[in-house]
């Protein structure tokens, strides 16, 4: 539970670091950052990558993201182990 709040919090912290002029791609610089800032969390690689997808899959435009709620990014990390 902790490991979700943990991921949860990066997240939510992310969500207001992202400065993307994507319209709908995610770049290879966006992925990159969420993975490492979430490795700098203490996820494994898996995991963080699982996070990655997860995000990808339902965020395609990762400016929605900027949108994110803290229940979301919980839900989003709960499917990763």
């Amino acid at each position: 539970m902790n490991r979700v709040f943990n991921i949860a919090v990066f997240w939510f912290s992310l969500v207001f670091g992202v400065t993307s002029c994507a319209t709908g791609d995610w770049s290879k610089e966006e992925k990159d950052k969420l993975v490492d800032r979430c490795r700098n969390e203490g996820g494994s690689r898996s995991y963080c990558n699982c996070y990655l997808n997860a995000a990808i899959k339902a965020y395609p435009n990762p400016e929605d993201m900027e949108e994110l709620s803290f229940e979301e990014a919980v839900e989003l990390s709960i499917q990763c182990k």
